[in-house]
This record gives C-alpha cells, structure tokens and sequence, in this order.
C-alpha cells in the first residue's frame, strides 16, 4: 500500500542575552520512506537548521528568525522571517512581518500510484514551491476577546496547484492579495469565533484570475462549555471559483456540529 513511514528528530535551546533579548536555535531531520516499489524514489532526507533572535521591551517586541532546509533530492534553501509588535495603547497592537518560504512537494504528489484507478495523478518532475509575504494587522485585545484585522500580500514561484486531470503542477507566477478579519470572545460557557478572508489571486504576468481560488471565505465557531459536556457548531462558506473550460464553480457552505463528553469527571 502507499503507507509513507515519519521518523523526526528535533533539539531546541534559546539563552537569555539580557535587557529583553532572546535567542533561539533548533535542528531536525526527518526521514520519510515509503515499501511503496512503485515510486522512483523511495526515502527523503530532509535537516533543518533554525536560528533566532526574540526582543520584548515596553513599545512591543521584535523577532528575527533565519531556517535552513536541506532536502536529499532537492538540495538546500534558506528562508527568513523579520517581524514586529507595536503597542500603540493598552488594548491595541500593530503587526507586521515580513517572509519567505521553501516548500518541496510531498513524495504523495511526486510519485503516488493511481494507476489501479486508470489515471494518473503524480508528477515526478515537480519542483518546490517558493514564496515571499508580507502583511500588516491592527489588533485589538483584552483578557477575553480579540478582534485583528490583516493586510496581506503573497508572490509565489512554482506553486502546486492540480491541473483539470487532478494531476499536480508547478504554476509559473501567481500574486495574491487580500484582508483578513478574525475574532473571538468567551461569554460565559460560549466560546465564539469568525474569521473573513478576501482575496484576490491571479497569475502575476498576465493579470488572469487564478483557477479554484475564491475571492470570499468565512467561517463561524460556537462551542458551549457545559462541564463534562460540550457542544458545538461551526459553519465555512467558500465563495465561487473560476475552473477549467470557462466553468465557474458555485459557492457552498458547510455545516458542523460536534460534542464530547469528558468521562474523567466520574
């Protein structure tokens, strides 16, 4: 079967360096295989090497973060992220960071076996995503409620995205931009929350909207905490996406519900 195997090793540590200043460093490898004989490779070998600097101080607080990523079968990538806080009053917050990414395709997407389903739905000559991002959000937060609201913008190179045979590809450049609007509180037993995204990504040299990416999504969380008991609900509405063949796919809207029930109680 396609049974992919995990095996992760990872070490942190971070140092005090005194006046709000902190600094962190972290390894890890991850080795992934597959008995899978079906796939032309079988085993990625990927070591990570992390590095950062944390400041807090009264004003807010400052962050710099550098990765190394080393894959057996696509080579090395370094990415960073530089990011801040600032705290213009008691209860409000600026943010922003600024990043860059590496990301290699899964061996699923590389080398996974459909063909006892007649059709094919790899493609061995992927290569990893890369992104740049950055963003910017007003926060507004007490000891039980937040409310952030999020500019965002995003370039993309090779990003994975199915083609109309659901056969994984690298698109050459997409940009995307947007607004993102989160909340939570806790009333009493009631948790609520609700995010709103609107987008708009399109490829970045012809100006063309991107296939299956919708311009609107939200989403609503209600969970009540009754003791052993919890109940609760959440709705995800996803906008309309253009297709292939000029097809635009409508929107729909998903209903949850969920409880559990916490027998340590007894």
């Amino acid at each position: 079967g396609n049974v992919l195997h995990n095996r992760a090793f990872a070490l942190d540590a971070d140092a005090a360096l005194g006046a709000g200043w902190t600094a962190v460093l972290g390894v890890e490898r991850l080795d992934q295989s597959t008995e899978n004989l079906t796939y032309l490779r079988t085993r990625r070998e990927t070591d990570v090497l992390r590095a950062g600097v944390h400041h807090d101080a009264a004003w807010g607080s400052v962050q710099a973060n550098l990765r190394r990523d080393k894959t057996s079968d696509f080579g090395g990538a370094t990415s960073a992220l530089l990011g801040g806080t600032w705290r213009l009053a008691p209860a409000w917050s600026a943010i922003a960071s600024v990043a860059n990414s590496f990301t290699p395709p899964t061996l699923d997407f590389l080398f996974f076996d459909c063909s006892p389903f007649g059709f094919a739905c790899n493609n061995p000559n992927l290569r990893p995503e890369k992104s740049r991002n950055a963003d910017l959000a007003l926060q507004w937060a007490d000891a039980g409620s937040l409310v952030r609201a999020t500019a965002f913008t995003a370039r993309y190179r090779d990003k994975i995205a199915s083609d109309a045979n659901f056969v994984p590809q690298n698109l050459a450049r997409l940009k995307n931009r947007g607004l993102e609007v989160a909340a939570r509180t806790q009333l009493g037993a009631w948790a609520l929350a609700g995010e709103l995204t609107l987008q708009n990504m399109v490829d970045a040299d012809t100006g063309a909207r991107a296939l299956r990416r919708p311009r609107q999504q939200f989403a609503l969380r209600a969970y009540h905490d009754a003791g052993p008991l919890g109940t609760g609900v959440a709705l995800r509405s996803i906008g309309a996406r253009p297709d292939f063949g000029n097809v635009m796919l409508p929107s729909y809207t998903l209903v949850d519900l969920s409880t559990g029930f916490d027998t340590s109680t007894f």
